[in-house]
């Protein structure tokens, strides 16, 4: 019945020390991006035939990492990722401590692409985000977080994916704000998003000018 469980510890068991008793009947989360938001997470969970929003949630801290706009996406371009900066103790990221039950964890994985829809474990290179045990500073308590393992950056984004990528960051701002979470990175992204897009549509008028008047 938990097939897909053995397969998930045999990979990520391997890769990062985890273990069945990091999931028993429930596990803690650290969500850091756009799952800040409830809405969305709910809608999301929803599309994979499951009811759940934040459960338990704690605001938490974690010290000595920074949360960068540099993931690959298939759905808006980039997606958030954190980075552990080991030297660099003074940076931090905000984020939220919430609960998974064991099963609602399939419908969770598949949404963040790493299960498919049949609850087997995504081994292909296309797999966004990897699974890995981190402790929080504050509250200081484990959990297990998504991290990113397709480094992409943002004028590699194609320019359709743009508006997007606006809303996914917009998105997750409503969600830090929720929570009363510092979340100033992403308001500079943010910014350097709607940049982009200006620019990308400045070129666009600039082509379909000199097309209309060669």
């Amino acid at each position: 019945m938990l097939d897909w469980l053995d397969e998930l510890i045999t990979q990520y068991g391997r890769e990062h020390g985890l273990s069945k008793s990091d999931f028993n009947s429930s596990s803690v989360w650290f969500s850091y991006g756009s799952n800040l938001s409830e809405t969305d997470f709910k809608d999301r969970m929803k599309g994979y035939d499951y009811e759940l929003g934040h459960l338990n949630p704690i605001r938490a801290r974690l010290d000595g990492w920074r949360r960068e706009l540099a993931n690959a996406s298939k759905k808006h371009g980039l997606g958030y990722t954190i980075v552990e900066c080991p030297t660099s103790p003074a940076l931090t990221v905000e984020g939220l401590l919430h609960e998974i039950p064991l099963k609602a964890l399939p419908a969770f994985l598949r949404k963040e692409g790493i299960l498919n829809q049949i609850c087997h474990v995504k081994c292909d290179s296309t797999r966004s985000y990897d699974i890995q045990r981190i402790t929080a500073s504050e509250p200081s308590q484990e959990a297990l977080t998504l991290i990113g393992r397709c480094r992409k950056a943002l004028d590699q984004v194609e320019n359709e994916m743009l508006h997007k990528l606006e809303k996914y960051v917009e998105d997750s701002i409503c969600g830090a704000n929720f929570y009363n979470l510092n979340c100033s990175d992403m308001i500079s992204d943010l910014e350097c998003v709607r940049e982009r897009s200006k620019t990308a549509q400045n070129d666009a008028s600039t082509v379909k000018n000199g097309l209309l008047n060669p």
